[in-house]
């Protein structure tokens, strides 16, 4: 439970400085979505130690390009349709997912 509030909390951090920087007209989309990629990187450590990294990609290299590709893109879109989202416009949404959390 406390990883998914961890997430939450940094798709909200997201979307606000997102807002920040359309506010400054910056458009960067990709690059804001950097640290994510770099914190994933992380998880290939453990299988590039053991040795297993590399025939793990060499027999489906196809579709972890696929894979990847898929999500670089949703990435792209989701980071660009916060820049034209509002949220601080929408606290009772908010509120009203904390009353359906809760009960």
């Amino acid at each position: 439970m406390l990883l998914g509030q961890f997430l939450s909390l940094l798709l909200t951090a997201t979307g606000v400085f997102s807002q920040l920087l359309a506010g400054l007209n910056v458009n960067a989309p990709t690059t804001q979505s950097f640290l994510n990629y770099l914190l994933l990187s992380f998880y290939s450590i453990p299988l590039i130690v053991r040795g297993s990294f590399l025939t793990i990609v060499r027999e489906r290299w196809m579709f972890y390009l696929l894979l990847a590709l898929v999500d670089v893109e949703a990435n792209f879109l989701v980071v660009k349709a916060y820049q034209y989202t509002d949220i601080t416009r929408y606290p009772h949404v908010l509120a009203s997912s904390m009353v359906i959390y809760l009960s």
